[in-house]
């Protein structure tokens, strides 16, 4: 379990995924949000506004995204799998209860919004298996069950059967058996909310986000959807790289107007 949590606590710090958000919730808890509609894909080439927390546009730094974005050499594939029925998630009657008992008002996204289910994933060292218990939201299936009865997922079972799972591998079944229609790349980065981040801030996320995604790449347990995270990662490299030269560039110009 203690690779589990430490994966848990660095997935959760991550942001700029189309298809889930995470928010850690102490060292053992981890809350995922995912909207049930797929959003709709983005742009091409979406041009990002960098903005500041406040609202403003950056005042130190110009934005890097508004020279022309080169073309992908990788073609975009569709994002979307045709025939896609839904799948019932059942309740686990067999786990154990979380921590915290579950909050009638839901944590993230609340019970008035009916397209967005919360997730929590426990890490706990005691139980030595991760479980996954439905937070806001609704499930089909699982829709009257105590919210303090885990889901049964395959990823979590496999613990149970003495095979490890990775948290990676619990939040795409979570995104593929929640959004509908089913996407094709649970993975998915969402370029128009990286790329629209201030210049410092998207210059961290998109080093974290390629980290991961190249790590996910090198396990090989990806192959489904192998493709589609080369293509993301061919971008964010770009946007990598310009978010990096312009902040290099107004270091040196900040030193040059200091020494003068």
């Amino acid at each position: 379990m203690d690779i589990f949590s430490k994966e848990l606590l660095r997935v959760g710090t991550l942001k700029g995924f189309k298809h889930f958000s995470c928010y850690l919730r102490g060292r053992e808890e981890l809350l995922v949000e995912i909207r049930k509609t797929a959003a709709a894909p983005a742009a091409a080439h979406p041009t990002g506004n960098f903005l500041g927390q406040d609202g403003a546009a950056a005042p130190t730094v110009d934005h890097p995204l508004k020279r022309e974005m080169p073309p992908p050499m990788s073609p975009a594939p569709r994002s979307f799998v045709p025939e896609s029925p839904m799948r019932t998630i059942l309740p686990d009657l067999t786990g154990k209860p979380p921590a915290s008992p579950a909050n009638p008002g839901g944590d993230k996204g609340g019970p008035d919004d009916a397209d967005i289910c919360v997730f929590l994933v426990g890490a706990y060292q005691r139980y030595q298996s991760p479980f996954v218990w439905l937070r806001s939201g609704n499930l089909e299936g699982y829709m009257e069950t105590d919210r303090d009865v885990p889901l049964k997922l395959a990823t979590t079972q496999r613990w149970q059967e003495g095979r490890a799972s990775k948290v990676v591998e619990v939040i795409a079944e979570l995104v593929k058996t929640t959004v509908r229609p089913r996407v094709m790349n649970p993975f998915e980065v969402d370029f128009e909310r990286v790329e629209g981040m201030p210049v410092m801030q998207s210059t961290f996320a998109t080093g974290a986000l390629m980290h991961l995604l190249r790590e996910m790449l090198a396990s090989g347990e990806h192959a489904a959807y192998e493709a589609y995270i080369l293509g993301d990662l061919e971008r964010l490299s770009q946007v990598h790289f310009m978010c990096f030269t312009t902040l290099a560039d107004a270091a040196v110009a900040e030193q040059a107007e200091e020494q003068q």
